[in-house]
């Protein structure tokens, strides 16, 4: 494996974590201690159903002028 890839995967959880200590500020320690895990279950999951949706829910809306011709 090509060693600088790493850097990619290691910048999400860094955001991710980032993230997640800003968003909790001022919570409780366990609220802090969470947010950053519940950040980036919600992030993946978004992720994987977005590639792994079927494409015949996009069917017809791709350059409908009703939802602006975009997904």
């Amino acid at each position: 494996m090509w060693k600088p890839a790493l850097l990619v995967p290691a910048a999400y959880a860094g955001a991710v974590a980032a993230g997640g200590v800003l968003a909790a500020r001022g919570e409780s320690p366990p609220v802090k201690a969470l947010t950053p895990v519940a950040l980036a279950v919600m992030h993946w999951s978004w992720g994987v159903g977005y590639l792994t949706s079927p494409r015949h829910l996009a069917a017809g809306r791709i350059n409908d002028p009703r939802t602006g011709g975009s997904l």
